[in-house]
């Protein structure tokens, strides 16, 4: 048992004949990770949500970009035991509110250490605003028109909650809950006249709640309302 870094020798044979051999023992400093909180929005109150884990993983490793894979478990005695990986880290679906998982790193020398990741539901709800109404004045009355996103992240229904809060949409609630597949900041309804889109309020790093945001195109189509020619003549009314 090497308990001091150096070069050791070792020497073996009898008084005729002497082979000797040295090592050179260095210890690597041990890994310094950081338990970390991941917070994520619940779309249907039932403290069950998806988590990608692989979020966490710069924050646990202080941005120590020289250690190597991270890979989480339900428990420790499975991390410790190399055994039921979580297979699907950036999908991962949590058993319970505050649950632990275990992340673990391993070092260029293959030296090992665990964190904890606590997986918390967020308990914020906001109201849905008011529906967001345009008028469709492309000439098709298709019930297709431009939504301007960036007016309703930046309407006063969602600045009122705090001056770090970021809003992201999406065009259903699980990819709102996996942050994928983020629309653009101009977007084009994809359902005729009324459509339902979610946004993601985000609070810092964390998921501050979910909420739905209704779409109307509003059409003014009435009848033997075409363009017309007439005659008139001069001097007539």
């Amino acid at each position: 048992t090497a308990k001091e870094a150096g070069t050791y020798k070792v020497e073996m044979g009898d008084t005729n004949c002497l082979a000797t051999g040295e090592i050179k023992i260095e210890f690597t400093p041990e890994i310094v990770l950081k338990n970390s909180t991941l917070v994520q929005c619940d779309d249907n109150g039932d403290g069950i949500a998806v988590f990608d884990l692989t979020k966490a993983e710069p924050i646990i490793k202080n941005n120590n970009t020289t250690l190597g894979s991270m890979f989480f478990y339900e428990n420790i005695l499975d991390a410790q035991n190399n055994q039921n990986p979580i297979l699907t880290p950036n999908n991962y679906t949590n058993k319970s509110n505050d649950q632990i998982v275990i992340a673990k790193v391993a070092d260029i020398y293959g030296c090992v250490n665990y964190a904890q990741l606590t997986l918390t539901i967020s308990n914020q709800t906001i109201a849905p605003p008011a529906p967001s109404t345009v008028c469709d004045v492309d000439g098709s009355s298709d019930g297709i028109y431009q939504f301007d996103l960036m007016t309703i992240a930046t309407s006063g229904h969602f600045s009122s909650i705090g001056s770090s809060i970021v809003v992201d949409f999406y065009l259903n609630a699980t990819d709102a809950s996996l942050e994928r597949n983020k629309l653009p900041t101009l977007f084009r309804n994809t359902i005729p006249y009324q459509q339902t889109i979610y946004a993601r309020i985000i609070n810092g790093s964390d998921c501050y709640a979910i909420t739905p945001i209704e779409l109307v195109v509003q059409t003014f189509d009435p009848p033997n309302f075409q363009e017309e020619n007439t005659f008139l003549c001069n001097g007539s009314s």
